[in-house]
């Protein structure tokens, strides 16, 4: 169904004004973390109100290539699915 009414509109351009905004504060705050990250020398610095921690993280583990679950219908150990809502700049 294609809207054209003037609340849809007036609603339409604040998201695309405000997420392009977004957008752009977040692509600067992406590029202040990458300024912390090349200072940051030790496991953990902190300073100025924030923190520079680095951490090893274990892999995910990939069931495809086990072969003790090869055949095995994974699906009834998925948790409930949700209803989601997306919402994108056309």
């Amino acid at each position: 169904m294609e809207r054209a009414d003037e609340a849809w509109q007036q609603a339409a351009q604040r998201y695309i004004s405000l997420k392009r905004a977004a957008d752009a504060a977040n692509e600067q705050a992406n590029d202040a973390k990458a300024d912390l990250v090349k200072l940051a020398q030790h496991p953990s610095e902190t300073g100025s109100g924030v923190t520079v921690t680095r951490f090893r993280n274990q892999g995910s583990v990939d069931y495809k290539q086990m072969p003790q679950l090869r055949g095995v219908e994974l699906a009834r150990y998925r948790g409930t699915g949700k209803m989601e809502t997306l919402v994108t700049i056309a």
